[in-house]
């Protein structure tokens, strides 16, 4: 019979001591996890946790709808704002102390603080004190306008709309975009960073058909590749079936088959299913491709072609800026070309100004026909005055559209690539969406574009004589318009990404050791 050995009273009490301090030791470091949920509070895809740990000095993740990667990007956000000990890789010889996140709107970026940044991601507890993560915010009329953390580093909340002069005194260590930023936004944003090398990121769903980051994420050659040294990366629902703990994710083939039967087109698979970039189905200009419909630069047209000249003189404003069209036209009126373009972004100007930037453009041409937005009233004044003859446009919008898609559509119609002025109009055709409210949009140069082609006579003949193939015949949604079914699908976005949430338990970093002993130091 084998005796059970018993240990001396002392040695069992020691024992029993050190079960004792290892127990409360996991207790407190469970405590500490649970006050850190942008660290270890939801369990991450494999790809969510390499956008995390990127330090390229762009990241683009271009995504399916709810499938984190908002979350991706808030976590992001709150750890390098709080993780003192990165700053010096980060941000050699500086120290970080501004961040801006960008939302569409102020509304959206307060709902999303309120719903998710606090609820899910943001320091609580002890750690809402911290000499570190500690935290407080601040607000503007109701609306969130930043959170400032005790390391010294203030994420600002910014929006879509913001005008593009608030952003240009502004010294910005790293930028979060939530949605597609728009192109101009991203310029002004490029030179901020650029001052102090720091760090670009947006997670997005394609909806705005920008020619940017088309180039960005899906490009069709590497010469034609925009960014290529950014960490970028297209994901799909399917890339959400498991966690890398290997624990089922929010998504299973058979939900994903659902999602895809109620889709209304398979773009609207390809762009909320795969998050693939895709064309817009509701785009005004739907017949324009960017990528087929840009030709050789044209300084000045061939002998024998005419010129047409559109003008809109816009409000004199910065919201609805000044806009001169040349297009030229063969002598069978069966081609075009713009060939120089001119749209005054973020400039006041008078009709004087615009008169005198029109005679800038066509001095060396001769012009068979000018039209102008006869809304301007000192505009045909002042041309009058000059000795210069202006007609005026035909404004028939539904007219000039109709007009625009069938030029594009049959190959009648180009820009000569030949300057940043014409490229704009480019991303004006692209971009601009049906029923889009008029007052937010940038269809300038478009408006002159329209007033150019409506003064030529174009020869049709052809065209009635040899049907369009069934493929290029022009797509109309029987139901939503696609700016419709985008508003739509941003409030499911919205509304959805909180229900359908499922509890992870907390995970283990490669950080945890480091905030474990700071923190043990702190209490």
């Amino acid at each position: 019979m084998t005796k059970t050995k018993t240990l001396p009273e002392s040695e069992a009490r020691k024992k029993l001591a050190l079960l004792k301090r290892l127990k409360s030791l996991e207790e407190k470091s469970w405590n500490i996890k649970s006050q850190l949920p942008h660290l270890y509070g939801q369990t991450f895809y494999r790809w969510q946790r390499t956008f995390f740990e990127s330090v390229n000095s762009m990241n683009l993740l271009c995504a399916a709808n709810q499938i984190g990667k908002s979350a991706a990007s808030i976590r992001k956000c709150i750890h390098w704002a709080t993780a003192t000990n990165l700053w010096k890789k980060l941000w050699p010889g500086q120290t970080p102390r501004i961040f801006w996140y960008i939302y569409p709107n102020s509304e959206v970026a307060t709902i999303e603080f309120e719903k998710k940044w606090v609820t899910e991601f943001m320091p609580r507890g002890h750690a809402k004190d911290h000499a570190v993560y500690g935290w407080s915010e601040k607000r503007d009329k109701g609306y969130i306008k930043q959170i400032d953390f005790k390391s010294g580093v203030s994420i600002v909340f910014k929006t879509h709309s913001q005008a593009l002069s608030a952003l240009q005194t502004a010294t910005v260590h790293a930028v979060f975009a939530d949605e597609e930023l728009p192109e101009d936004m991203y310029s002004e944003i490029s030179i901020r960073l650029a001052a102090t090398e720091g760090y670009f990121h947006m997670v997005f769903t394609a909806t705005l058909n920008q020619e940017l980051w088309r180039r960005a994420i899906q490009s069709g050659t590497r010469e034609e590749e925009m960014f290529p040294a950014a960490h970028k990366v297209q994901i799909s629902m399917y890339d959400c079936l498991v966690y890398e703990d290997g624990s089922p994710g929010l998504y299973t083939e058979e939900k994903i088959k659902k999602i895809m039967a109620q889709c209304k087109s398979q773009a609207e698979i390809d762009r909320r299913v795969f998050g693939k970039f895709v064309t817009e189905q509701g785009r005004t200009f739907h017949a324009f491709d960017i990528g087929k419909h840009f030709s050789e630069p044209m300084q000045v047209p061939p002998m024998g072609w005419g010129v047409y000249a559109g003008v809109d003189p816009g409000g004199g404003g910065t919201s609805h800026p000044s806009a001169i069209i040349c297009l030229a036209v063969d002598p069978p009126a069966k081609k075009g070309v713009v060939f120089r373009a001119w749209r005054g972004d973020g400039i006041q100007t008078t009709a004087g100004d615009v008169y005198e930037k029109y005679r800038e453009l066509s001095r060396d041409l001769h012009v068979v026909d000018k039209r102008y937005d006869y809304s301007a009233k000192d505009f045909e004044t002042i041309a009058s005055r000059a000795g210069e003859s202006f007609n005026k446009a035909d404004k028939n919008r539904e007219r000039g559209e109709e007009i625009l898609n069938t030029l594009f559509r049959n190959g009648m119609l180009t820009i000569a690539d030949g300057n940043v002025e014409l490229r704009k109009l480019g991303t004006e055709l692209a971009t601009l969406l049906k029923g889009a409210d008029k007052s937010k949009s940038k269809d300038d140069l478009a408006d002159a574009l329209r007033y150019a082609v409506m003064a030529v006579g174009w020869d049709f003949e052809e065209l009635n004589r040899t049907p369009a193939k069934e493929s290029e015949v022009e797509y109309k949604p029987k139901r939503m318009t696609e700016a419709e079914l985008l508003a739509e699908e941003i409030k499911e976005r919205r509304r959805g990404f909180f229900d359908e949430r499922e509890e992870k338990g907390f995970e283990e970093a490669s950080w945890a050791d480091d905030d474990f002993d700071e923190w043990n130091n702190a209490y």
